[in-house]
């Protein structure tokens, strides 16, 4: 059971009306939040411009702190060709809401699946199952800490509130690569079912993109699945592994250095044969070497006898897994980058300085290897690259 540090006054649901605006459709309990007469006040809010739908929204209004996660669903069957909904949590002005922000942003984007996929808000029969869901919702999150409910008879959705003293995840990409822990053992444990899906797929080579084109899932509800198992301690993330990455070595290097247990594991993951294992000293002579403008290929190139003991890439992914080194990604730069350039279907709309190489090769149609994106970089003398 989870710990609970505020309850949940209420669940509401909002959606946009072509005649009254945004309005409160559902609540529970009913009333609670909606006879206080503060919704008119957030309205804009809870229903907000296109440029605020899918994010985190916490409003505070009077005795009440509201979090949101807006959605908007875009297509010419809706009036307006826009589905515009939010099922928010309500608590005391006081309520520290961040263990619930996880869960209001997986209901969302579970709902707007449902929606794509069954209609579920749009149509009335269906929609009129909203309040019961909410209820559950409240319940359980309030008593257990956690929820289960059927959407549909394919859909189940498993929600749990976060540990407050525990630290968010960091963000994850379309082009980072998820990689089970190594005490990862069974699928049994894992209570959702786009998790189910993904974590076969999981192999330390496939990217959340592609993860996510496989199993025909919205890539935000894979990022938040992979997100969440990165929160238990089921996978971590690392950079796309080529031959032409460059690394850098990390002050907490030092505790390959002095910790036991640590150095053991390295030399179990990274060695290719037990009867030929490299030993510390030149693991942390290759680390060691990591610098700006060193490619992994340089690397093992000035090393080969070092080089022919390990495995390149599981070397290099156990570094960056244990703060020992961490990527340093190519940023390409166009010198003459101008408004038509942005409007250009082309990889130069891309090199503005603001994208790394592995997160254009996921932008671009049709897709390029990172050979060619490189060669496309250094074959046009108008575009230079920062290091960083």
């Amino acid at each position: 059971m989870a710990e609970r540090i505020n309850p949940i006054i209420s669940l509401f649901f909002s959606e946009f009306d072509n005649r009254a605006g945004p309005v409160i459709t559902f609540e529970v309990p009913e009333g609670r939040f909606s006879s206080s007469g503060l919704f008119d006040q957030i309205s804009s809010y809870i229903i907000p411009k296109p440029e605020l739908m899918a994010r985190q929204l916490t409003i505070s209004s009077g005795p009440f702190k509201v979090v949101g996660y807006p959605i908007q669903i875009d297509n010419a069957k809706y009036a307006r060709n826009a589905l515009m909904f939010n099922v928010c949590f309500v608590f005391d002005e006081c309520a520290n809401v961040s263990p619930y922000e996880p869960i209001v942003k997986k209901l969302g984007e579970y709902l707007r699946t449902a929606e794509v996929e069954a209609c579920l808000i749009s149509t009335e029969t269906s929609k009129i199952t909203l309040p019961e869901l909410m209820l559950r919702l409240l319940t359980d999150l309030n008593n257990l800490g956690r929820c289960s409910v059927e959407l549909n008879k394919s859909s189940t959705l498993f929600l749990k509130v976060v540990p407050a003293n525990r630290n968010k995840s960091a963000a994850v990409h379309d082009f980072d690569v998820p990689i089970l822990a190594s005490n990862f053992t069974s699928l049994a444990a894992l209570e959702d079912l786009t998790t189910r899906q993904i974590v076969p797929l999981i192999d330390g080579v496939k990217n959340v993109h592609q993860i996510s084109d496989e199993v025909d899932a919205d890539p935000d509800l894979v990022k938040s699945c992979v997100q969440n198992m990165i929160f238990y301690n089921v996978c971590k993330v690392v950079p796309a592994f080529h031959l032409t990455n460059v690394y850098r070595v990390m002050p907490g290097i030092e505790r390959l250095i002095f910790n036991g247990t640590l150095q053991r594991e390295c030399l179990k993951t990274v060695t290719k044969a037990e009867n030929d294992a490299p030993s510390i000293r030149d693991i942390m002579v290759l680390y060691g070497d990591m610098q700006i403008g060193i490619t992994v290929k340089n690397l093992l190139a000035r090393h080969t006898t070092i080089a022919n003991k390990i495995d390149e890439k599981k070397f290099c992914d156990f570094g960056v897994m244990h703060g020992l080194i961490s990527r340093v990604y190519k940023y390409p730069l166009y010198t003459r980058y101008n408004q038509t350039t942005v409007k250009a279907n082309t990889t130069l709309r891309w090199f503005n300085g603001a994208h790394h190489t592995d997160d254009i090769l996921q932008r671009i149609e049709p897709a390029l290897t990172i050979a060619d994106l490189d060669d496309r970089i250094e074959a046009d003398h108008s575009v230079v690259v920062c290091w960083k």
